[in-house]
């Protein structure tokens, strides 16, 4: 792509994000790739200027913890919605096939 041309926006909201967080023996949060693997093919296109919304996978954080884990993400355009851990169960399950029809 020339650089005088504009990407097109495509914002992904999805149930979870294509990368996760995950804390580190010495407490430290780093990205992983997520298990979710049906979201990485929109990680191929390069013509778009991919944004990511959605859950982080399998990961309940507090407060004081949710801007920390942010930061990691912004270089891979995703901004992850924080839910409660009851609504994260829920939202795991309803994932499951036959769960939630």
């Amino acid at each position: 792509m020339a650089p005088s041309e504009t990407r097109k926006r495509l914002v992904v909201c999805t149930q979870w994000l294509p990368y996760q967080v995950e804390r580190t023996a010495s407490g430290e949060l780093r990205v992983l790739p997520s298990p979710a693997r049906y979201v990485a093919g929109y990680a191929t296109i390069k013509r778009l200027d991919v944004q990511w919304v959605g859950v982080l996978y399998n990961v309940t954080l507090s407060a004081e913890e949710q801007p920390v884990a942010r930061r990691p993400l912004e270089p891979f355009s995703c901004f992850p919605v924080f839910l409660e851990e009851e609504q994260l169960r829920f939202a795991f399950l309803c994932s499951q096939p036959d769960f939630c029809v």
